[in-house]
């Protein structure tokens, strides 16, 4: 039985991680404020989570098999795990004291699960899981995604379909649309199968890392190369199509990151055999095409004169205000995981439903939810997390272009600290930049 749990450990897992960026979910709690619907006080059942139960179970008893044997995980004088226990603790004494309990114990749950996947992942030698296999199985989820969300673009609407979570998007409703406007009319933004198009955006973002990764640093066959140029072609296509100046300004830091940290090494992209591919050439001459035929919708969205870009800037900048004013009041132990939304009403309640929403900072959010010891303790991981790659430098440019990305999402987005999909994906990408074993670069070839 032992034996049988840790030899499909590894498949469970790349299920998951196949399923986790579908939004499939049973409401247990639909959340309202104003008597509309929120999201950020709803309680879900995910598919994913049933996944997610049975994954974590099984990696219970392969860890307990561990300690057992005596092969134990190395925890020990490692100030890192003493940031992240601190960081729990505070956690959950602010969810005992937030007035909505049922959220704030929601995220706690989401918090821990994502913790016990960082944990999986930093310690990927005890479940044998293979960088390469896990790598191609979140391509091909977000893959899809990407089909969906060119397909969203050129057809300028969305279908609706409870079983994968996809709700429909219409460039000219007024149900609070993702939308660009100029004088051609009303442009709706991909939104792939996630809840906005920033998420999408960011999340094409990191499969374009990924392929990149895959091509300057996996020998590979013709096959595979030809599939990882497709890859990356429909990944910055449908970036595009996010149109995401946040997830286009974080691709611009993973790659002067990339860069500076990796510049002393012999592997350089113009040496890659993917640059001297047929199938890449007439691959970017398309992509061309698409950025030159809608690059009146790329001025649009950088120079934010538009109303509707205007109006959003404006709102963010509201939503700072009143995440200061929450801040002063609730500075010592904040307001409450996930109770965000509620004690922005109470300061604020002259706003329409759909103005409550978290600030979009993930910083901001965390030290008016968890108070400033939570926020220190978070700063503390984050630091020692990414100060041991920076200062070993060579060989983790990968890792540092990954950090750099979540960095830059986090100054601008909240969902990494407010939604299901964004709590779990950010601590499966700490773990993959934490283990030292996703920069070993693997000589075996994938074979045909």
């Amino acid at each position: 039985m032992k034996k049988f749990l840790e030899h499909n450990f590894k498949y469970l897992f790349y299920i998951f991680l196949f399923a986790l960026p579908w939004q499939t979910r049973l409401f247990l709690y639909q959340g309202q404020l104003k008597n509309e619907y929120s999201e950020f006080l709803s309680v879900s059942l995910y598919g994913s989570d049933i996944i997610l139960l049975v994954l974590l179970l099984v990696a219970g008893i392969i860890w307990f098999n561990k300690f057992k044997a005596e092969t134990k995980p190395e925890f020990r004088k490692n100030k890192l795990w003493w940031a992240l226990a601190a960081l729990d603790a505070v956690f959950l004494v602010s969810a005992f004291l937030a007035g909505n309990r049922l959220v704030a114990f929601y995220h706690y749950f989401l918090f821990l699960a994502g913790v016990a996947l960082f944990l999986i992942l930093s310690q990927t030698k005890h479940f044998h899981l293979n960088k390469i296999k896990t790598f191609y199985v979140l391509l091909s989820s977000l893959f899809l995604h990407a089909v969906l969300g060119i397909y969203q673009f050129l057809s300028q609407s969305t279908f609706a379909c409870k079983y994968l979570g996809l709700a429909q998007h219409l460039p000219y409703s007024l149900a609070g649309e993702s939308v660009l406007e100029n004088s051609a009319g009303r442009w709706l933004r991909s939104y792939g199968g996630f809840d906005h198009p920033n998420i999408f955006g960011v999340m094409m973002v990191f499969a374009i890392l990924l392929c990149i990764y895959l091509l300057l640093h996996h020998s590979q066959n013709k096959k595979w190369l030809n599939l990882n140029v497709v890859f990356l072609f429909s990944f910055t296509l449908a970036l595009f199509f996010s149109f995401s100046r946040g997830a286009w300004l974080a691709l611009s830091a993973a790659f002067v990151v990339w860069i500076l940290v990796e510049y002393q090494k012999s592997i350089l992209i113009y040496r890659s055999k993917f640059f001297r591919q047929p199938l890449f050439w007439g691959l970017l001459l398309l992509l061309l095409i698409f950025f030159l035929e809608y690059g009146n919708l790329v001025a649009t969205r950088v120079s934010a004169t538009d109303r509707l870009e205007a109006k959003s800037i404006s709102e963010r900048i509201d939503y700072l205000v009143d995440a200061k004013n929450l801040i002063q009041s609730n500075w010592l132990i904040g307001v409450g995981p996930g109770n965000y939304v509620e004690a922005a009403l109470k300061i604020n309640p002259s706003q329409a439903f759909w103005y409550y929403q978290p600030v979009h900072n993930y910083f901001v959010l965390l030290f008016a939810e968890l108070g400033v010891f939570g926020l220190l303790f978070w700063l503390a991981f984050l630091t020692l997390l990414l100060w041991r790659l920076s200062i070993e430098r060579r060989g983790h440019g990968f890792n540092l272009a990954l950090g750099a990305v979540l960095l830059t999402t986090m100054m601008l987005e909240h969902f990494f600290f407010s939604l299901h999909f964004g709590i779990l994906m950010l601590w499966i990408i700490l773990g993959l930049i934490y283990n030292k074993q996703y920069e070993q670069i693997q000589n075996k070839e994938i074979k045909e």
